[in-house]
């Protein structure tokens, strides 16, 4: 069985950048090549969509991971993610895609349960979408 990383999805991920929990680092790691503190983070999410991430590590004594903002805050929007919602990273290479995670985004019901996220419904605007 393959080992997935989760963390709840809190305000201030919401409002900038993702705090990457230090735990994810043991499957992150391999990405910072010769002791950068940047790495590019390649996932296919649940939905089938290629995401890239710029991970940076601040330096010094506390090494704090986060996913940058500008990548970060285009799939917030997309994949509609939520204060609360549960994001998870699994190592997973797809040689396809070049990505080596995949990223999924989960939510609870009333009952308690956790459920994928759907992804979000197409925005149509105006009679002719393909001339928007």
């Amino acid at each position: 069985m393959e080992v997935e990383y989760w963390k709840v999805v809190r305000q201030n991920d919401i409002k900038d950048r993702f705090v990457v929990p230090k735990r994810w680092m043991d499957i992150l790691r391999p990405q910072f090549r010769n002791g950068e503190n940047e790495a590019s983070i390649k996932a296919l999410d649940s939905h089938g969509f290629f995401r890239e991430f710029r991970c940076a590590i601040r330096t010094g004594p506390q090494e704090k991971p986060s996913l940058q903002a500008l990548e970060w805050q285009k799939f917030i929007k997309h994949a509609g993610i939520q204060e609360g919602d549960s994001l998870i990273l699994q190592a997973e290479e797809n040689l396809t895609w070049g990505t080596n995670y995949k990223i999924r985004v989960q939510r609870m019901d009333a009952h308690g349960d956790w459920y994928n996220v759907p992804p979000p419904a197409p925005v149509v605007r105006g009679p002719y979408p393909f001339l928007n």
